[in-house]
């Protein structure tokens, strides 16, 4: 269970030079992450944190606003994850990293 959603918590979008409390996550983000969860039969849905937690993409990002994040399923092929990903009413625009 997770501070923010039911598999989400606040720790896994935090940079590494970040404070908890600063961490910023959108609630339609959250919604999407969800949704993608489900949609995958609840199959893991790790936010990855490659150079910097969730401010990857630089000053004014997506990523840095708690818009967006990358993602990955260890137990699902890419393409699927893509797939379903593209089903999701938040990630039709984007706001996802595979």
């Amino acid at each position: 269970m997770g501070d923010l959603s039911d598999h989400f918590s606040r720790w896994e979008f935090q940079a590494e030079d970040q404070r908890l409390e600063d961490v910023k996550v959108d609630r339609m983000l959250l919604i999407g992450l969800e949704d993608l969860r489900r949609r995958m039969g609840g199959a893991g849905v790790e936010i990855t944190k490659p150079g910097g937690g969730n401010r990857p993409k630089g000053e004014g990002s997506l990523h840095q606003t708690g818009q967006a994040a990358d993602i990955h399923c260890p137990d699902v092929a890419l393409a699927e994850v893509h797939r379903q990903a593209l089903e999701c009413p938040y990630f039709a625009a984007g706001g996802i990293g595979l």
